[in-house]
Formats: structure tokens, sequence, C-alpha cells
């Protein structure tokens, strides 16, 4: 019974480190996800908000509403990158908006 008394102190001592990494770990895992949502989110509402406007202005428009969504929802992106590509080419034009940034 002697030799038992500190084993508790010595599992917790080892347990302990292992636990608050897998509690790091789901917490950065969680905000990697939504981070990744809102940068698709913010690509999503400048291609939708490009298409309402006329072609002239699709790039300005797309870029600057992109932009606002992400620092309106605090996405935790810096260094944000926003691309617009208009096709007017075809018969039905489209609007491509692509948003890259750091986390």
């Amino acid at each position: 019974m002697r030799h038992e008394q500190g084993s508790v102190t010595v599992e917790a001592v080892l347990l302990a480190p292992v636990l608050a990494i897998g509690f790091l770990s789901i917490v950065y895992g969680s905000r990697l996800v939504a981070s990744s949502q809102a940068v698709q989110l913010a690509a999503d509402h400048g291609a939708r908000t490009a298409s309402t406007v006329r072609y002239s202005k699709m790039d300005e428009v797309g870029v600057e509403a992109a932009r606002l969504y992400l620092d309106e929802y605090r996405s935790g992106c810096s260094d944000a990158r926003v691309n617009v590509a208009v096709d007017q080419e075809s018969d039905r034009p489209s609007v491509l908006v692509e948003v890259e940034c750091e986390v």
C-alpha cells in the first residue's frame, strides 16, 4: 500500500498534458472550420452581390461585398485577397469570386 501513495498524482501529471493537447486541438479545429466557412460564405456573398449590378461595376462590387462580409462576421482572416472574374462571352454571363486569407 505504501508504494501506491503517489500513483494518482503521477497519473494526473502524465494525463494533464494529453488532455490539454486534445482540448486545444478541438478548439483549433473548430476555429479553422468556422474560418473556412466564413471565407466560403464571403465568396458566395460577393458573387451574389456582383451579379446584381452592371458589368462595368461587377469587379468592384464583388470585392467590396466579400471584404465587408469578412469584416462584419469577424472571420479571423488577415490579409484577405479577393479576385472577381466575370464571364461576359457566354450566353449566360457568370461571376466567379475567389477569397483567400491567412488565418
